[in-house]
C-alpha cells in the first residue's frame, strides 16, 4: 500500500490470495513530521550534542512521524525540559505546532539585594 507525499497508508501492505485482496482497501491518512529544529527548538544552541541529539533527529518519543490522531511526547536533550507535555497530530497539523526545550537547571536567587525578601524569587 502506498500513498502520495504527506500521507501514510492505514495498512503496511495488501495481499492477494486466490483472487481475494486482504484487506479489501486502505486509507491514506495525513501525518505530522516532528524533528528537532522544525518542531523542537532550543534557546541554547549548545544543548544539541552530536551523536546524542542532533538537528533533524526525532522530536518525539514516538518518532519523527506521527500518524493523524496520534500524540507526540516531546524529547529534549539531557538537562532540558519541554515547555509542552504533548502535541497532537490532527490531519497533518501538530497542536500546538512546536515546543521549546528550556534548561531544567534551577537558577540561584541573587544574594545581597538591599530590601529584598529572604527568598526574592519563586520557582
Amino acid at each position: 500500500a502506498e500513498c502520495t507525499e504527506g500521507y501514510l497508508p492505514s495498512v503496511p501492505k495488501l495481499e492477494c490470495e486466490f483472487g481475494v485482496l486482504t484487506p479489501e482497501t486502505f486509507e491514506c491518512r495525513r501525518y505530522c513530521e516532528a524533528t528537532i529544529g522544525s518542531v523542537g527548538t532550543y534557546r541554547d544552541p549548545d544543548a544539541l550534542e552530536p551523536g546524542v541529539l542532533e538537528m533533524g533527529a526525532p522530536a518525539c518519543v514516538e518518532g519523527s512521524v506521527i500518524e493523524s490522531g496520534g500524540i507526540c511526547t516531546p524529547v529534549c536533550a539531557p538537562g532540558y525540559v519541554p515547555n509542552e507535555d504533548r502535541l497532537e497530530c490532527v490531519d497533518g497539523v501538530l497542536t500546538p505546532n512546536s515546543f521549546r526545550c528550556d534548561s531544567g537547571k534551577p537558577c540561584n536567587s541573587p544574594e545581597g539585594v538591599e530590601n529584598a525578601l529572604s527568598r526574592p524569587c519563586e520557582e
